[in-house]
């Protein structure tokens, strides 16, 4: 509670120039360039549209201004600090506290009075509300007058439009702090420990609440008190549960000086919680109350013995937070979650070298959060900002197995905000919030040989929830293979079958699939990569409060917008990393290289097989990508996108796939194949706005058809260190369109109008050898063009 008045959150800038104008390029030559006395309030934060975080004002680059503030040693320590707890034995008794919250600055109320300027169209914007993409004419309030002749410039000024505002007292809070655990035997946190942040109304307006606390179990290799046995991790069964072993079950009256019962706690299972010499239990109803926003647990190197997370827990962190359980490289434990691990709009981070099940009742939530400021519809609600709207990102690697058992949810699906006014926030015509990223990398660890598996070592046989109203983010999913569509029983026993209908049925953006061996799509199969939106029920989300659950109560459907409004849709298929894992695993592990392996059953091949079609939305792309074979029998097509089919090896190649391993794999016989059925179609395309606003011609009102038009788009074959082969009979087309929109014309009314993009682009590269027999299409979309 450092008291301080409101006059000292005011900054004046002595004279505006381009440093301060860097990040608004399109106001330096306005009047804004050269102003001079020009006051903010350094209060105000947030974040653009374009990424660009501020404070004072959107339009100017003020942050060296306010570093110059003097503060008060006070104020330099709102951040809470650090404890560190580190020893054979950590234990916290019951009624003890840890505090690591942070402090606040309290604001006397007073009256503030900041630059309003005067836009183009007349009206009066707050400097902390300007947008860098309008033009501004003047500040409010003041006439200058200039007589260059004399060499006098007079200025006036309106007291009424000049007058301060009064604003009440607030508060701006400061992050909390981090507690650091290192515990080789035992560790036991039956006492209190609080980690809470405290955000000021403007801050959360503003979208820079403060954090709540870290929670640091065993990452940190200075605490290891020369234990060479360490590297930095903790060598327990780690299980979060909802409370930890009580101190007075263990022996009545537990002291400093009381010694633990090695015989009776050696008679434990290992996996009990009780016991204090295998297992270290983190209590999250502690962690819960505490506030936290960060969670990481970190095992020993060569000796941690994996996580569970119980049945019927439920750890949920603080928006924007992160949850890591991580085991050694060298230590392949399982993680198993049974219970519920939440951190709205956060991340959610589980790896190991061993296998990760997550449980049929199981929750990984790193979902957005829905917001109502709609205070009038919604009474109760708790108004807020946007800033955790969007969905987080789950990330599960194994160097095993991954099983999502039935029953069990990952959630990266957004929120929304509801403004005061009763209308979603929205941009260009569609409500904010977006999808999450999900990875799930199975045969994640380099170091292991690969060997094709007995059997699929990644199941989904759970739920993935990514939906957002304005698209979703990427899947990613690596494991030893895949085939998409066809018969499950023509597939190889270690590959994951997809149905075809998959990719049509998510609410994901793009894909990247990874296959240690073999990628492929099913002769026939038709694979549309579309994604599903959240379709808005206005009137029920006026009145749901804030943190209500949007896929509940018909707050949402789930459907497809327009494809003018559609976000483009991405899919890359990758095969044949084995081919670089395999030379390398000596190579890794000290010795000298080994050779390629091969296997009956996997070549390490892409292939679309005879009739299959991958299909994305307008503007798309789609990558194939593998050392050995990548081989087209259907068609691919994206509608003014991209299509690059990639062979490539060599380090640095431009063409690889994300994902596509520089393996240095040369074979007298691979090649980029086209076969003499197959086509490549990136033509353009256009797309009409179905949500075009009407317009008033005269006495009448009309709905003029607009839209947009996409060029040709691009295909890339390339392999460099082998052949590109596309049969008689292929096609690749990368042309323009045409269509008629209406425009406005010179007095006033609508007419239709024809209108044309251009042709795209063919790149074909390859090392030993390049038969081209099929067709390549590059019209324009009109003789104009």
């Amino acid at each position: 509670n450092v008291e301080l008045p409101i006059a000292d959150t005011l900054v004046t800038v002595g004279r505006v120039g381009l440093n301060e104008l860097a990040d608004s390029p399109l106001l330096r030559d306005g009047f804004l360039f050269g102003l001079k006395g020009v006051v903010v309030d350094s209060t105000l934060t947030g974040t653009r549209s374009d990424g660009v975080q501020w404070v004072g004002s959107p339009i100017l680059n003020l942050s060296g201004y306010v570093n110059l503030i003097p503060r008060t040693v006070d104020q330099l320590l709102t951040n809470g600090g650090t404890i560190t707890l580190a020893g054979n034995d950590v234990m916290t008794a019951a009624g003890s506290s840890l505090n690591l919250n942070g402090g606040y600055v309290h604001y006397d109320g007073g009256i503030v009075n900041t630059t309003r300027l005067v836009d183009a169209n007349g009206a009066i914007v707050p400097i902390g509300q300007a947008s860098p993409y309008d033009t501004y004419v003047g500040v409010a309030g003041q006439f200058t007058e200039t007589h260059p002749r004399w060499g006098v410039t007079k200025t006036w000024y309106n007291p009424l439009q000049n007058a301060g505002v009064y604003e009440g007292d607030y508060i701006v809070g400061g992050n909390a702090g981090t507690l650091n655990l290192f515990a080789t035997q035992a560790l036991v946190l039956d006492g209190d420990i609080s980690a809470q942040s405290f955000a000021g109304s403007k801050q959360v307006q503003g979208n820079g609440e403060p954090s709540g606390g870290t929670f640091s179990l065993g990452s940190n290799a200075a605490l290891t008190q020369g234990k060479t046995t360490s590297t930095s991790g903790d060598e327990s069964l780690v299980i979060l549960q909802p409370q930890a072993p009580q101190l007075d079950a263990l022996a009545p009256g537990f002291g400093i000086a009381t010694p633990l019962d090695s015989d009776a706690l050696n008679a434990l299972p290992d996996t009990d919680p009780d016991n204090l010499l295998a297992a270290h239990v983190v209590p999250v109803d502690t962690l819960n109350r505490g506030g936290f926003s960060k969670l990481s647990v970190i095992e020993d190197k060569m000796g941690g013995k994996g996580y569970v997370v119980a049945d019927g827990t439920r750890l949920t962190l603080q928006p924007g937070g992160s949850i890591t359980l991580a085991t050694g490289i060298l230590s392949p434990r399982p993680i198993t979650v049974l219970g519920s691990l939440v951190v709205p709009s956060g991340t959610i981070t589980l790896s190991t070298d061993g296998d990760i099940v997550v449980g049929p009742n199981a929750l990984l939530s790193a979902a957005g959060q829905w917001v109502n400021n709609d205070t009038l519809a919604a009474a109760g609600t708790t108004p807020g900002g946007n800033h955790y709207v969007n969905g987080g990102s789950i990330t599960l690697s194994a160097s095993g197995g991954i099983d999502l058992q039935a029953g069990s949810v990952l959630d990266v699906s957004s929120g929304g905000q509801m403004l005061s006014n009763g209308g979603l926030l929205s941009s260009n015509g569609i409500p904010v919030g977006k999808g999450g990223n999900v990875s799930l990398i199975a045969d994640a660890n380099p170091l292991s040989y690969p060997v094709p598996p007995s059997d699929v070592n990644l199941k989904l046989d759970g739920t993935i929830q990514s939906d957002g109203f304005a698209g979703g983010g990427t899947l990613t999913l690596q494991t030893s293979g895949f085939q998409i569509g066809g018969d499950a029983s023509s597939a190889p026993a270690w590959a994951l079958v997809l149905p075809a209908d998959f990719f049509a049925r998510q609410g994901f953006g793009s894909y990247q699939l990874k296959a240690m061996f073999d990628a492929s799509v099913a002769p026939d199969a038709t694979v549309l990569v579309t994604q599903q939106n959240l379709i808005p029920n206005v009137p029920a989300l006026q009145q749901a409060p804030s943190g209500a659950n949007l896929t509940a109560g018909g707050l949402t459907s789930i459907g497809a917008i327009d494809a003018y409004h559609r976000q483009p849709t991405q899919i890359a298929l990758i095969g044949g990393n084995y081919l670089w894992a395999g030379p390398n695993y000596l190579n890794l592990t000290g010795l000298s290289a080994g050779p390629v392996p091969t296997y009956p059953d996997a070549t390490g091949r892409v292939l679309v097989g005879q009739g299959a079609s991958i299909v994305t939305d307008p503007g798309g792309s789609i990558g194939l990508g593998s050392p050995a074979q990548v081989t087209v029998l259907g068609s691919l097509v994206a509608p003014g996108g991209a299509i690059t089919l990639s062979a490539d090896s060599q380090p640095n190649s431009p063409y690889a796939q994300s994902g596509q391993f520089d393996s240095g794999y040369t074979n007298a016989g691979k090649s980029v194949w086209i076969g003499s059925d197959a086509v490549l179609d990136g033509s353009g395309v256009a797309l009409t706005n179905p949500l075009a606003a009407p317009v008033k011609t005269g006495t009448t009102t009309a709905m003029p058809v607009t839209g947009k038009v996409l060029p040709g788009g691009s295909v890339v074959l390339s392999d460099d260190s082998g052949y590109v082969v596309a049969q008689a009979g292929s096609r690749i087309d990368v042309s323009g369109t045409s269509a008629n929109f209406d425009q406005m014309q010179a007095n006033g009314t609508y007419a239709s109008q024809p209108v044309w993009s251009d042709a795209g682009s063919i790149t074909l590269a390859a090392s030993n050898g390049l038969f081209l027999d099929g067709t390549l299409d590059a019209h324009a979309g009109a003789a104009q063009a």
